[in-house]
């Protein structure tokens, strides 16, 4: 009986609602922001990762060529975010190696569910424009640290850990969510698309992430 009544809905909603899908990679160029934000270093710089995903927009009302101006947008992404500490103590190796200092990666792969609201302007049945804004649900996959140079000799600390690994010092939060805004722009089936993405949940005390994420896509 229920798959009846979601078949019924499926066909009442069908003339208003348009679906379309498509793919997308690009880079992030991430950073901490926050009290915390040098993580126990005197600074921090922008870190650059990939970004790869699945997208599905929803258009209503239903015009199968262009002519569409409101849609909600759902995507599963895999996104890594992070930063680089500049002259963080190397208090791993003992407390000889505390007085030296090094330059570290802390990143983290995120499994991220993107939920957007979008507008859309049409100039054309080839070219569209599209300005959004949403919510980012992140969930950690991977914690990553890795020594860039460190003034301690022959000295590296490099760790990767999954989020449920049980020895963490310093553990990421498990779940972030962030405020997104962005553009996207159509040509056909080609898309760029450009996002500021501002991190509302502290990963690490007094630390947040703020992210400005650009990809190439192709719409299904």
């Amino acid at each position: 009986m229920k798959i009846i009544y979601i078949g019924i809905l499926i066909l009442l909603l069908d003339p208003i609602i348009f679906a379309q899908s498509g793919f997308k990679g690009g880079v992030n160029f991430s950073n901490y922001y926050g009290r915390g934000a040098n993580n126990g270093g005197t600074a921090h710089d922008i870190f650059i990762g990939p970004t790869l995903g699945y997208f599905k927009d929803w258009n209503i009302p239903n015009k199968s060529d262009y002519n569409y101006y409101f849609s909600i947008g759902m995507e599963t992404d895999i996104s890594l975010k992070g930063a680089i500490i500049r002259n963080m103590p190397d208090k791993e190796a003992g407390y000889e190696a505390y007085k030296y200092l090094s330059d570290r990666k802390m990143y983290i792969y995120y499994l991220e569910l993107p939920h957007l609201i979008k507008f859309n302007y049409c100039f054309s049945q080839n070219i569209k424009a599209q300005i959004y804004t949403g919510g980012n649900l992140s969930l950690i996959i991977l914690n990553v640290t890795k020594t860039i140079n460190s003034s301690y000799p022959n000295y590296s600390f490099n760790e990767t850990r999954l989020f449920f690994a049980p020895s963490l010092g310093e553990t990421p939060n498990f779940v972030d969510y962030s405020f997104i805004y962005g553009l996207t722009l159509y040509y056909k089936k080609i898309l760029l698309d450009i996002r500021y993405i501002k991190g509302l949940v502290e990963v690490y005390p007094g630390i947040r992430f703020k992210t400005i994420s650009t990809s190439l896509g192709y719409n299904l």
